[in-house]
């Protein structure tokens, strides 16, 4: 084991476990992952209930490299946590499988930023304080109602160089498209196309549920499906996962 301190290799030579009895195979589709072997299953308790020293190892993210030995780290930037079998893998831990689970911010996505921004600015020229939008907080239904100005608005040629961005015939076509395009942007860079996330549960750790990634299946869902499962929270997308089973 790597003796450098911090990474995940130098924290499981500080506990005192052996290694999985088998090796166990990281799932291709998606849902729940049982550990199968008792012992096995109280040394994923051990591991994950240690006490972290680093903050940029969290627990389900160790435990996890323990259960997989060639996990690889895959630590930085927009990359996942591990790559396990060739594949990106992103560990979470929310309490439910089904909680909208954070993907981290898009400063990086420009286009749609300036989409997002040119969009509410028009609303809230328009409505007087306190109904103002932001990028930082929004889902689809304040997309649409900005969007519902913007169809209705005289031309202009601000309004014309915003629907550069966007598609869609109605209000709701361009709120669908908006979102999709901006969800897929972030997960295309983690975890990537048929690549994985796997939530562990901070109550129950052994309560494993493993996501593939298809990003095709955003092109799917309905207005109210992604009303549902997505919104923006503090400038971070946050997605339930559970539209990719």
């Amino acid at each position: 084991m790597s003796s450098k301190k911090n990474s995940f290799d130098y924290y499981l030579s500080q506990i005192d476990i052996s290694k999985p009895s088998k090796v166990y195979d990281f799932p291709t589709t998606s849902g729940k992952f049982t550990i199968t072997n008792k012992k096995d299953q109280a040394n994923f308790l051990t591991v994950y209930n240690t006490a972290m020293l680093h903050r940029g190892i969290g627990n389900g993210e160790l435990a996890i490299k323990w259960l997989f030995q060639d996990a690889k780290e895959n630590h930085g930037g927009h990359k996942s946590d591990f790559i396990i079998n060739g594949s990106e893998v992103e560990v979470k831990s929310y309490p439910s499988h089904t909680a909208k689970m954070t993907l981290g911010k898009f400063k990086s996505d420009i286009n749609s930023r300036y989409l997002l921004n040119s969009v509410f600015s028009l609303y809230n020229s328009i409505n007087l304080y306190p109904n103002f939008y932001s990028e930082t907080n929004f889902n689809i239904e304040i997309l649409r109602n900005s969007f519902d100005l913007l169809v209705n608005a005289k031309s202009s040629e601000k309004n014309e160089d915003i629907m550069l961005y966007v598609t869609g015939s109605t209000s709701k076509e361009m709120a669908i498209n908006s979102m999709k395009n901006l969800f897929r942007c972030k997960l295309e860079q983690k975890p990537g196309h048929n690549n994985y996330v796997v939530n562990v549960t901070p109550k129950d750790p052994l309560n494993i549920y493993v996501f593939k990634v298809d990003i095709n299946k955003l092109n799917e869902l309905t207005y109210t499906e992604w009303n549902k499962n997505a919104d923006i929270q503090s400038s971070a997308l946050q997605l339930n996962f559970s539209i990719f089973n």
